[in-house]
């Protein structure tokens, strides 16, 4: 359903499309990772122990990635994804434009830091048009820069 909603080239009913767009979406979580959050204070937390300076430093850049994704913000997103591919870049305007909210919330499992770099798991749950659609671990490859952590690769 997913590559119906991008090659189809529109010759798809409503429902159809709506249906394809939430499937997009789910894929999309996969490359790009949101759920209300009641009273909880960040989008982003951290599993007990992890309190190093460098766990809380991925823990705002996911924080980002989950704000540039709920406010749609391509912007945001690249910043934390310096190296998104046009092609991804075009799949995530797209998904961005078929839904009205997605929230994320990402429950950091552990950090495997080596030198500049860092494997992140996490668990995620995705809430498209205000229903839960999706819930999986996630994987995030990431590296340091002279600024701040930056998402390199994502994987399930």
């Amino acid at each position: 359903m997913a590559y119906a909603l991008l090659y189809s080239g529109g010759r798809m009913s409503r429902a159809t499309l709506r249906g394809a767009a939430i499937a997009a979406l789910a894929a999309i979580a996969a490359l790009f990772p949101c759920v209300v959050r009641g009273n909880q204070e960040s989008a982003v937390t951290l599993a007990t122990g992890l309190t190093t300076p460098e766990a809380k430093e991925i823990q705002t850049t996911l924080e980002n990635y989950v704000k540039a994704i709920e406010t749609k913000d391509v912007a945001l997103f690249k910043r934390v994804k310096p190296n998104i591919t046009p092609d991804e870049e075009r799949r995530l305007k797209t998904a961005f434009e078929s839904v009205k909210s997605h929230a994320i919330t990402l429950a950091i499992q552990s950090i495997e830091l080596q030198g500049g770099s860092a494997i992140v798991r996490v668990a995620r749950r995705d809430t498209l048009n205000a229903t839960i659609v999706n819930s999986f671990s996630q994987v995030f490859q990431m590296a340091k820069d002279a600024k701040a952590w930056n998402i390199q690769e994502m994987r399930r």
